[in-house]
Formats: C-alpha cells, structure tokens, sequence
C-alpha cells in the first residue's frame, strides 16, 4: 500500500505531507497469523460511519494523536 502526496499537497505551508509505502509477503503474514493464533497479537478495529459531510471530523481524530492504527474513510455515492 503506498500513497505519494501530491505537488499541491506539498506545497502547503502549514503542514507537513510524506510519503509512505508498506510491502508484506507471504512470509509476514504467515508471521503475523502464528502471533494471532497464539494470542500474541491483539488486532483492534474499530468502524466509524463516515459520510461525505463527515470527512472535517475524521481529519480532527487523526490531528488529534488518539487513534491506534489507521483511519479508513470510505463515502458511498
């Protein structure tokens, strides 16, 4: 998974964008399934109903350092 910002996106002068890429194989997640299985690895989820209207207040969770992991926003037409 990997998203690079755009020229727009750096150019703002009161945030900071970077770039980040994350590569997994078989071998990680085959890792990543013996710590589950053996209870070694918690995995939290957490769905949140994001709408359209509702994009400002996922930005607000993420700016304010609470979340564990990623935030998902996913807006159906």
């Amino acid at each position: 998974m990997g998203g690079q910002p755009t020229p727009e996106q750096l150019a703002l002068p009161d945030k900071s964008v970077s770039f980040q890429f994350s590569h997994s194989d078989t071998a990680v997640f085959d890792g990543l399934i013996t710590l589950f299985t053996n209870d070694q690895l918690h995995i939290e989820v957490q769905s949140l109903p994001f709408t359209a209207e509702n994009v400002v207040k996922a930005h607000q969770i993420i700016e304010s350092h609470h979340t564990t992991g990623k935030l998902v926003i996913h807006i159906t037409d």
